[in-house]
């Protein structure tokens, strides 16, 4: 007969698991958005966000009839396809300059045009750069961290992301607070895995173990 182990930690699998997952352990990398602020660098932009998601996956369900009954199966993947992610200014104003020539570059207010060629670029791959050859998406990377610091092998990757929206900022005398930007991206989708998506025939997603980490 079964040993009943009850709702304990010590004598039962749990208790040689991994350390959980920390939500603070995270950090988001835009691949090429830096290089339309003079001076930055990728960091720059990712010590100033403060807040963000792990992205939405799902599959859209086909209806299928029959007599008095139905049955469903998978259709299309769906994804939630955009990400708020909140920024934190400094007297620098290199937040609002970030937001804003990314806005520029997908639609010149002064010039009354858009400042690119297409959204992926001249190349059909270009990330967002100065250059009208370049495209107003970017891979946006979510990078996984243990406590002690150390880089988890697997990340996400959302792509073709551009800046859709960002939001009013409340100035309020009563508060005490600092100023952020809460900015929407769009993407069309993401992958999963150690390295960046490649696509086409004969490719396929690589997870990564964590050998290093026991469980």
């Amino acid at each position: 007969m079964a040993k009943n182990l009850g709702m304990y930690i010590e004598g039962r699998k749990i208790k040689n698991f991994a350390d959980i997952q920390r939500n603070f352990d995270y950090e988001i990398v835009f691949s090429n958005a830096h290089t339309i602020v003079d001076g930055w660098e990728a960091e720059d932009v990712s010590l100033r966000a403060r807040t963000f998601t792990l992205p939405q996956r799902g599959n859209e369900p086909i209806e299928s009839n029959y007599g008095a009954m139905k049955q469903f199966f998978p259709g299309k993947p769906t994804f939630g396809n955009t990400m708020q992610i909140t920024f934190e200014e400094t007297e620098s104003q290199k937040v609002q300059n970030f937001l804003h020539a990314w806005q520029q570059k997908i639609f010149n207010i002064n010039e009354g045009h858009a400042n690119h060629s297409r959204k992926r670029g001249e190349a059909g791959t270009q990330l967002i750069g100065t250059s009208e050859a370049n495209g107003i998406c970017d891979l946006i990377t979510i990078n996984a961290y243990r406590f002690n610091g150390d880089l988890l092998d697997n990340k996400y990757y959302l792509v073709n992301a551009w800046l859709q929206n960002v939001d009013d900022v409340t100035i309020d005398f009563s508060q005490n607070e600092s100023i952020k930007y809460n900015a929407t991206f769009q993407f069309d989708f993401w992958t999963y895995g150690t390295t960046p998506p490649e696509f086409g025939a004969g490719t396929n997603f690589n997870f990564g173990n964590n050998s290093g980490i026991k469980e």
